[in-house]
C-alpha cells in the first residue's frame, strides 16, 4: 500500500502567495518613497514649528524666544488704533476758518508742541498773520496766532491765550518703513472734530505742487509721507502717528483726483520751527 502525502492545508498554500504579495508591496513603497526624497526632504524642512499653546485670552507663553514664565502679549491692530488715538486726542485743537476771499481758511487741524500753549499747523490751516479760533479736545475754546512760519516746509507754528496744556509726543524724524501702520487724527471740513482713520506709509519721499493760500502761489513741497489712511479737507495740520503714538508726520493734504492718496510732511521738516518756537 502506498502511502500518499497529505495536501497541504489552503492556508498554508496561500501563506506564500501573501508573503510575496507583501514584498512586492513593501518593495514598490520603498521605491516610491526613494523617488521622492527630496519632496519629502523639503516638506519636513519647511514644516511649521508647532504653535504654543494658549496660556491666557490674547497670551501665549514662547519658551523657545523668551525667559521661561515669560508672556508675550499679542496685540490686535484694533487695539493698537484705539490706543494711539486715545494717548493723542488731548494732543489735538480744531482750528477755525476764517479770513476771506483768497486767503480764506477752509479751517483744519493743529498739534499742541508745548504745554504753554504753542500748537503745530499748515499754511494751508493758517495763511496769515491773523487771530485763529482754537477749538480744544476737552470743549473749551481759545484763540491763537502765528508766532513763527516756515514757507519751504508749508508749516506754521501758532500760540494759544492758554496754558496747562497736553503736548503730543513729537519724533526725531527717524525713517519710516514701508507698509508699517500710521494714525491720522483730524477734523474733517472742520466740522467732524478728532476723527481717527488709519492705515500703512504707502509711499516716501514724494513731490507736490500746492497753492499758497495767502499769495496764491504754487509751492512744491517734497520729502512727503504717501499713506492710504483717509485725509479730507479739514485733517490738514493733524498728526500722522505711528504705532507708539509718536507723531512722524503733519497731514497736508490729500490728491484731488484719486482715492487713498494722502500726503504728510515728515516730522523732522519741523525741527527746526519747533525749536524757533521754544526759544
Amino acid at each position: 500500500m502506498t502511502l500518499q502525502p497529505n495536501p497541504a492545508p489552503q492556508a498554508d498554500r496561500a501563506a506564500p502567495r501573501r508573503a510575496t504579495a507583501r514584498l512586492v508591496l513593501a518593495s514598490a513603497l520603498l521605491s516610491a518613497a526613494l523617488a521622492s526624497g527630496g519632496t519629502a526632504a523639503l516638506l519636513l524642512a519647511t514644516a511649521p514649528a508647532p504653535v504654543p499653546a494658549a496660556t491666557a485670552a490674547g497670551t501665549v507663553t514662547a519658551a523657545s524666544a523668551v525667559p521661561a514664565g515669560t508672556t508675550v502679549t499679542q496685540l490686535d491692530p484694533s487695539d493698537a488704533v484705539a490706543a494711539v488715538a486715545a494717548a493723542a486726542e488731548p494732543s489735538v485743537v480744531t482750528i477755525a476758518a476764517s479770513g476771506g476771499g483768497r486767503n480764506a481758511s477752509v479751517g483744519g487741524t493743529g498739534i499742541i508742541v508745548s504745554a504753554d500753549g504753542l500748537i503745530l499747523t499748515t499754511a494751508v490751516v493758517a495763511p496769515s498773520d491773523t487771530t485763529y479760533a482754537i477749538l480744544l479736545a476737552d470743549q473749551h475754546e481759545t484763540t491763537a496766532r502765528v508766532v513763527a512760519s516756515d514757507p519751504a516746509h508749508g508749516l506754521v507754528l501758532l500760540r494759544a491765550a492758554t496754558t496747562g496744556l497736553t503736548p503730543a509726543t513729537i519724533g526725531t524724524g527717524a525713517s519710516l518703513t514701508i507698509g508699517q501702520l500710521v494714525v491720522a487724527v483730524g477734523s474733517p471740513l472742520g466740522e467732524f472734530t478728532d476723527t481717527v482713520t488709519a492705515g500703512i506709509v504707502s509711499g516716501l519721499d514724494r513731490s507736490i505742487d500746492l497753492r499758497d493760500p495767502s499769495s496764491g502761489r504754487r509751492v512744491a513741497l517734497e520729502g512727503l509721507v504717501q499713506t492710504d489712511a483717509a485725509i479730507n479737507a479739514g485733517s490738514s495740520g493733524g498728526p500722522l502717528l505711528d504705532a507708539t503714538g509718536t507723531v512722524v508726520g503733519v497731514i497736508v493734504t490729500s490728491a484731488g483726483d484719486g482715492q487713498g492718496i494722502g500726503f504728510a510732511i515728515p516730522i523732522g521738516d519741523a525741527q527746526t520751527l519747533l525749536a524757533a518756537g521754544q526759544a
